[in-house]
């Protein structure tokens, strides 16, 4: 009989402790951060965090802009002219599609510390280094006429 008992203790212990352990790392990852990108019907491309219970909601969202130059780069959401909060509600019916990213993307180490940016220009897009200087290059880009 108290081999009977001895089993049954050794085998919830075991058991409680394999428990805790499947518990745990489902909470990790269901909690952690996850990545996406999302193609709207206009052909808009964004990327940010997903959230947990409202999938439309993005937090820290990114977007490309082409330059007159045609070079692409990465912009957040938060510093656009209006400067609107740091998260965004997309419309359900206008998502054509949406993918989540690798951690090691470098779009997601971009939206993780925008300041230790590692794209080169291998990569096809590239950070906007300095946007003041980019947008004066935007507005003195602009071709001058001559007026005769």
């Amino acid at each position: 009989m108290f081999k009977k008992i001895n089993f049954y203790f050794m085998f919830s212990i075991l058991s409680g402790f394999f428990f805790g352990l499947i518990i745990l790392f489902l909470f990790t990852n269901l909690f952690k951060p996850k990545y996406v990108m999302v193609v709207l019907e206009g052909g808009n491309i964004y990327f940010g965090e997903v959230g947990l219970f409202f999938r439309n909601k993005l937090k820290n969202p990114v977007f490309i802009v082409q330059g007159q130059d045609g070079n692409l780069s990465l912009q957040r959401f938060s510093e656009a002219v209006w400067r609107p909060k740091n998260f965004i509600y997309l419309n359900q019916n206008k998502i054509v599609f949406w993918s989540y990213l690798q951690d090691d993307s470098p779009v997601v180490n971009f939206i993780k510390n925008p300041r230790n940016f590692p794209l080169t220009s291998s990569q096809g897009v590239q950070p906007q280094a300095n946007q003041q200087t980019n947008q004066q290059n935007l507005t003195t880009s602009t071709p001058q006429r001559n007026n005769q």
